[in-house]
């Protein structure tokens, strides 16, 4: 059934643009990121020969940007203390992050640098069975906290094809930030890119520790029903949550970090409200917020839809449309579902972006870059034949190398959590409310240089006064 909300007129012109360009032999000179998403599941980044292949094969062939998975299920592709090692590396002394960045990184300027974002899956703890190695070292999440693990609202913590962390346990809070930190403190990769930082869908989130929080912090009795409106608010926040502590504790390790996020486009956009679609809804993933509040750098939607089905080629123009009308400075990469379209098809969807105005395209993935399943050395050859034609360079992210305003992050000192925090300015006047996530972490973004000042709670604990700078992170002392 077509939506009420479909308007042929106006999906015929956008797809008629797109055809245009494409027709037109229209080269994109600008800068762009032209990124490849290069999974561990598959050959390309499992030992040192194949890691200098792939990154070869992508320079060669005007990609700048690469989304290296650096963990799938809370196993390591590089040099960990707190994750195991992969089991598909055959190699203990091979770090594949490492060899990625060797090889992106090349000192000879005939040889053009990419930039290197760390794709880490967040919450997918673990996909299909059996289950992690119970001899591992260190010992895997799964089988070293098994309370962390999320529950639908009939019990179960198998989805069918993933078991995933509930995001509302504390304990999981801190271990994927704990995580994030790792990467990029040991690694100086350009981003990190967070993936699966969602719950597998609004009936899930029902570990017990979370309800137990959910009902402390809101007085809820009893247990909520999946759609309820305040414990679908609740949860969102536990991943918002996650997500500004990562973009507060990379940005303290290193400014200039770029923190990007494969988010959601399950379906269309209802009438253009992001607040109506599967991604906030039932994802629980607030991604447009993230972007208005620039609690990301990038955002990057899984916009996999097949351009030769007339509805789904209108949902891509929508969310392109979407991201676009809400990044607020910040950038926005169009993910391509290009392992189910031919390369014609995925050419015009590059079209429509471009005639949109991203900030750059993403390919998923490099494995398989288009549906007919030639070799991938074939298909990125006339990717850039057809779409890239020349090397051209990222854009530049002005708001970290040249930044105007910073961040002031604390910790109640009773540990709270969902409890309120003000943000007062040199006069003693409120300009901003949060609420705690676990364990009583705050943070106020974007904040204008000068002197602020936190109060706990509306009666009580005031902070010391605490200076912001441009482009870092101010910690807040009680």
């Amino acid at each position: 059934m077509i939506s009420k909300h479909f308007q042929p007129f106006r999906y015929i012109c956008a797809l008629a643009l797109s055809l245009c360009i494409g027709l037109s032999g229209y080269t994109h000179t600008v800068p762009e990121y032209r990124a490849l998403w290069i999974d561990t599941w598959n050959e390309g980044l499992l030992d040192a020969d194949s890691t200098r292949l792939t990154i070869s094969r992508a320079r060669e062939h005007s990609f700048n940007t690469v989304f290296v998975e650096v963990s799938k299920v809370m196993d390591s592709y590089y040099q960990s203390n707190l994750l195991p090692r992969a089991k598909n590396l055959t190699d203990p002394a091979f770090d594949p992050l490492g060899a990625v960045m060797h090889f992106a990184k090349p000192t000879h300027p005939s040889l053009p640098p990419l930039e290197v974002h760390a794709w880490m899956v967040a919450l997918r703890v673990w996909k299909d069975k059996p289950l992690p190695d119970p001899n591992s070292k260190p010992a895997h999440v799964m089988r070293a906290h098994p309370d962390w693990i999320s529950k639908n609202h009939r019990g179960a913590r198998f989805d069918g094809g993933n078991y995933f962390l509930d995001p509302g346990h504390p304990g999981v809070q801190d271990f994927i930030v704990a995580v994030a930190k790792e990467i990029v403190g040991k690694y100086p990769v350009d981003g990190l890119h967070l993936d699966y930082i969602r719950y597998p869908g609004n009936e899930w989130g029902y570990n017990e520790t979370a309800l137990s929080r959910f009902r402390k912090e809101t007085g809820f009795k009893g247990t909520p029903n999946p759609t309820d409106e305040l414990w679908s608010s609740w949860r969102r926040k536990q991943v918002t949550d996650i997500v500004k502590r990562i973009n507060t504790e990379i940005h303290a390790i290193r400014p200039t970090v770029k923190l990007s996020v494969a988010a959601i486009t399950w379906g269309d956009v209802p009438n253009g409200n992001f607040k109506k679609t599967r991604a906030y809804l039932d994802a629980l993933q607030d991604w447009v917020g993230w972007q208005q509040s620039g609690y990301i750098d990038i955002s990057v939607p899984m916009n996999y839809k097949r351009n030769t089905d007339a509805l789904q080629a209108r949902d891509f123009i929508h969310w392109v449309q979407l991201a676009e009308k809400n990044k607020k400075g910040r950038h926005h990469i169009v993910g391509l579902g290009a392992w189910f379209n031919a390369l014609e098809d995925s050419s015009r969807q590059c079209d429509v972006a471009r005639a949109h105005r991203a900030d750059g395209i993403a390919f998923f993935s490099y494995n398989q870059l288009e549906k007919n399943g030639r070799p991938h050395p074939q298909v990125m050859r006339d990717i850039a034949r057809k779409t890239l034609k020349k090397p051209v360079p990222v854009p530049i992210a002005n708001w970290l190398t040249q930044p105007q305003r910073g961040t002031m992050a604390g910790v109640d000192p009773k540990r709270r959590g969902g409890y309120p925090v003000l943000l007062l300015d040199k006069n003693g006047e409120v300009k901003a409310r949060v609420r705690t996530a676990a364990r009583g972490h705050f943070s106020f973004h974007n904040l204008p240089p000068g002197t602020w000042q936190a109060k706990v709670g509306e009666a009580s604990i005031f902070s010391q006064p605490t200076r912001v700078h441009p482009g870092r992170v101010s910690r807040v002392k009680f």
